[in-house]
């Protein structure tokens, strides 16, 4: 992670850089902390897997404060007001009722959910909500107003998001 202070835009300072897990998603806005994204496929479980991580820096060093399993990958993170919302994608196979396969092949189904991260205690960040996405692929584009907006080949999705414990299709 490189870091550029820009308390005065007219002479930025190069801070020392930090070796974090995973991929940069936010920071707070007082720069002590970091929010990764770390991602990987268990070839064995045939799934994916990403952590959510609250890193604490200082100097140049991250320490790890704690972490969030979700399932699937994540397609858009929003960090804003002491929660994180993302996207999150996964496929499944299942029987389906009804649904006989000729060649005996395995049907797989895409989930796709709309994921609330609770952020108040950074020592236990914790899955706070979901919402199914009722559509076989989303991105979240941004939170604002409460809302959370989602797009897709089919279009917008809004979310309202004001009580991160239950995320509700608009």
């Amino acid at each position: 992670l490189e870091r550029i202070e820009v308390a005065d835009p007219a002479s930025p300072i190069v801070r020392p850089e930090v070796n974090i897990p995973g991929m940069f998603v936010d920071a707070s806005r007082d720069g002590l902390y970091a929010y990764t994204l770390e991602t990987w496929y268990d070839y064995v479980l045939q799934k994916s897997h990403t952590l959510f991580h609250a890193l604490a820096l200082e100097g140049d060093k991250a320490y790890l404060q704690s972490s969030v399993e979700l399932e699937g990958y994540t397609s858009g993170v929003h960090v804003l007001d002491g929660a994180a919302f993302a996207v999150t994608q996964w496929w499944d196979s299942r029987p389906v009722e009804g649904v006989v396969c000729a060649d005996g092949a395995v049907q797989w189904f895409s989930q796709v959910e709309l994921v609330a991260i609770d952020l108040a205690d950074l020592q236990a960040i914790r899955i706070a909500g979901k919402s199914a996405i009722p559509i076989d692929y989303a991105y979240l584009q941004k939170v604002q107003g409460g809302r959370a907006f989602i797009g897709s080949g089919a279009g917008i999705f809004t979310y309202l998001v004001g009580d991160i414990t239950a995320p509700a299709f608009e």
